[in-house]
């Protein structure tokens, strides 16, 4: 990174060298930073991630590129979350969340940001990127009490079957006031497909998401 911590364009470019020293002098770099999980993340990680998208449909970028340049944004935030979670402040009994991606999900860069979102607030995050929806989920909430269930999506899902996830978390939770939150690109983008699905709220991004998490961690 050359004039900012927040220059786009030169971050973009790094993660698509096929050089990988210039990936990793990125990563050095940003650990000599200090600076906020959840603007960063909320602003260049979704920005870059954005234009990847658009430059993959517009056949600016082959497969290998963006498949590449993917696995070292997720990587790059992955290693921003463990620098983040050895940052916070620990509390002595900390609101606790518990994260699930919708089993068969592949993708889990939105899951990382707001896993690493939730530590800089001082939240006890579990699961995450290793946890998909099913028995080990229902397992872990009806063993463990947790305030918020956040289940991400990073596609469309069917919301029938987003329902029955829900619905069948709740029964198993063993916080009877839990409060879940589904979220992802398409739930942002078409909100309005997904208000019958029986969540608490839905979470548009992460900063918005901690806002009203907090009213169930009281």
């Amino acid at each position: 990174v050359h004039s900012s911590p927040f220059d786009i364009d030169s971050m973009l470019s790094r993660l698509l060298d096929r050089d990988a020293h210039a990936y990793h002098l990125l990563l050095a770099e940003f650990d000599r930073l200090d600076f906020s999980a959840s603007e960063f993340l909320e602003g260049p990680v979704r920005e870059m991630a954005v234009r990847l998208g658009m430059m993959w449909s517009d056949d600016r970028l082959g497969f290998y590129e963006v498949t590449l340049a993917v696995a070292r944004l997720q990587t790059f935030v992955w290693e921003l979350v463990q620098r983040k979670a050895t940052d916070v402040q620990r509390v002595p009994h900390p609101r606790r969340i518990l994260l699930a991606r919708v089993s068969g999900e592949e993708h889990t860069l939105g899951l990382l940001v707001v896993t690493a979102c939730f530590q800089e607030e001082g939240w006890e995050v579990c699961g995450g990127v290793d946890l998909e929806t099913g028995p080990k989920l229902l397992d872990k909430l009806s063993k463990e009490s947790f305030a918020v269930l956040g289940v991400s999506a990073s596609g469309a899902v069917d919301p029938i079957r987003l329902r029955s996830i829900v619905q069948e978390a709740r029964k198993s939770s063993a916080n009877a006031r839990i409060g879940i939150c589904v979220g992802g690109p398409d739930i942002s983008l078409n909100p309005e497909n997904y208000h019958q699905v029986d969540a608490d709220f839905l979470a548009r991004d992460a900063v918005s998401a901690i806002k009203v998490a907090e009213s169930f961690a009281n």
